[in-house]
């Protein structure tokens, strides 16, 4: 069944960014993304995207960003974030302990902003943000913070209970060393979602991590990148993890981050990488660019 058209959807005063034609053909392609969702019985209001249990949803930024984009990337974007919704916040919630939470690492997309907001997401590192989870039979849910605060627990107890059970019962479940010539790199991965969380307690199973921390990469949710940095082979891991995140993040599933970040004591520090026509720019911080140039 074809979705209707959407002449009938008043443009509101703050979509007047799009044209009258744009503003249709967003809402036609965003009507026809929700009949092959699994958001069963969500509607469209003017702005808005209506859930079947009558939450609103603005979507403002979805707007924005198509309008910046490519028509012919249209419909990647908004499936992409109806997928977002009916994961995080379209299902009915099944009952859970505080025991079965988790961290779960998602990219800090401008798309999802309104969901991120109201799942209560707490920024992770650049790009990227950190919501509470508990694991289903086949999948994952994130669980917004209002949801524990109606069950009458803390949410700050929550969340640091939530990290001391992902350190504990998510560790990655496998470990391979990979030679890149001139560099060692650690690729630590999981079929359990939740093997990106694991970042801040890299050394616990990584060895070699010591003073200077490590390159660390997050691509998906189902894998972890680590170079410890010791020696002048920084600038030849650095050289291979980018790529290889790169695609990574490309192809999914669970996309985290395309960037590197610089490890230490499970802080991590963004490093900026931009992909010209002719190669890669990296551009690491100061104080990881003197050390660089210390070790070399």
């Amino acid at each position: 069944m074809n979705p209707k058209r959407n002449e009938s959807l008043t443009r509101p005063t703050e979509f007047e960014f799009m044209p009258t034609a744009e503003w249709t053909a967003f809402n036609d392609r965003l009507q026809a993304g929700i009949v092959t969702s699994e958001l069963k019985g969500a509607t469209i209001e003017p702005g808005e995207l209506v859930l079947a249990d009558g939450r609103h949803l603005s979507v403002f930024n979805l707007a924005q960003l198509c309008h910046l984009s490519e028509r012919s990337d249209w419909g990647a974007l908004i499936d992409r974030h109806l997928t977002t919704l009916s994961a995080h916040v379209g299902g009915v919630p099944e009952p859970f302990s505080i025991l079965d939470l988790r961290v779960r690492l998602l990219p800090n997309d401008q798309a999802d902003h309104e969901v991120l907001e109201l799942l209560g997401a707490r920024p992770f590192a650049e790009g990227v943000v950190q919501t509470l989870a508990v694991q289903l039979n086949e999948s994952v849910r994130s669980v917004p913070t209002s949801e524990l605060e109606e069950l009458g627990w803390d949410v700050d107890k929550c969340w640091a209970g939530a990290w001391a059970q992902t350190r504990t019962l998510a560790r990655p479940e496998e470990a391979n060393i990979v030679d890149v010539g001139g560099a060692v790199l650690v690729h630590l991965s999981s079929e359990h979602y939740f093997c990106s969380s694991f970042v801040p307690y890299l050394d616990d199973i990584v060895d070699g991590i010591g003073e200077h921390g490590a390159l660390v990469s997050i691509p998906v949710r189902h894998s972890l990148i680590i170079h410890p940095i010791y020696d002048d082979a920084v600038l030849a891991a650095a050289g291979a993890m980018i790529p290889i995140t790169r695609q990574l993040n490309l192809n999914g599933p669970g996309e985290v981050s395309a960037h590197l970040y610089w490890w230490r004591d499970g802080e991590l520090t963004w490093i900026p990488t931009y992909f010209a026509h002719d190669g890669v720019e990296f551009y690491p911080p100061p104080e990881l660019a003197d050390l660089i140039r210390d070790l070399s």
